[in-house]
């Protein structure tokens, strides 16, 4: 994942000191791309597809003989090498989706928590979107760390909406999201929130987490 990650990290350390508008165009792409990638990339959607490529369907077969030219079959791979074409399969989906520039355009801002009282959870699936991003009214959202949000909007209408709205709302509204989205974990500071993190952990992980929507 290191292609994808390296200026991503670049990213983050601009977006933590609140300068959106100093990222240069590739780094701010990069960021993109590790969105779409935390979508993808969760350890339950690597599995599924190393599963997968370890006992492929009849089709899959063929089209691994294909692709091979019927030199190779999936049993002829090692474990570790099925392993490496797995993560090679995620970087590829990572590319090859186009979400990452519908993202690059939306309007960037960063949302910090003044309340020392609330603070954002984060989980396996922490990025949250919402009306679909490439329509009016689409926006996404993570949590950067306890007290720092991310926020990408499709119009400017959407990020003035989005600043009338209370701390206590913003935090409600991304914890409930994070946590019950999650697929197997999620995370805080503390053990304050951990009753409520046990009853909604993964209620909603089966939803479909459609993001094309509104893309089209």
């Amino acid at each position: 994942m290191g292609p994808v990650d390296h200026n991503a990290a670049i990213a983050h350390q601009f977006i933590m000191r609140d300068d959106i508008k100093g990222i240069p165009a590739a780094i701010r792409e990069a960021w993109s791309r590790f969105l779409v990638g935390l979508l993808l990339r969760s350890p339950a959607n690597i599995n599924d597809v190393y599963e997968r490529m370890m006992n492929p369907s009849p089709k899959e077969r063929d089209e691994i003989r294909e692709i091979t030219e019927g030199a190779l079959l999936p049993e002829d791979f090692s474990a570790e090498a099925t392993k490496r074409m797995a993560l090679r399969v995620i970087v590829d989906m990572i590319r090859g989706t186009g979400v990452e520039e519908v993202i690059n355009k939306m309007r960037w801002s960063i949302y910090n928590l003044a309340s020392s009282k609330l603070e954002f959870l984060t989980s396996d699936r922490p990025v949250i979107m919402a009306n679909g991003i490439g329509r009016l009214g689409g926006h996404l959202a993570t949590p950067l760390s306890p007290r720092k949000l991310f926020l990408a909007f499709a119009d400017e209408a959407t990020q003035r909406d989005f600043k009338r709205r209370t701390a206590e709302d913003i935090v409600n509204t991304v914890n409930n999201r994070v946590v019950r989205r999650a697929i197997q974990l999620a995370w805080s500071t503390s053990a304050k929130p951990l009753r409520y993190m046990q009853k909604n952990l993964s209620a909603e992980a089966a939803d479909d987490q459609n993001f094309y929507a509104g893309l089209e």
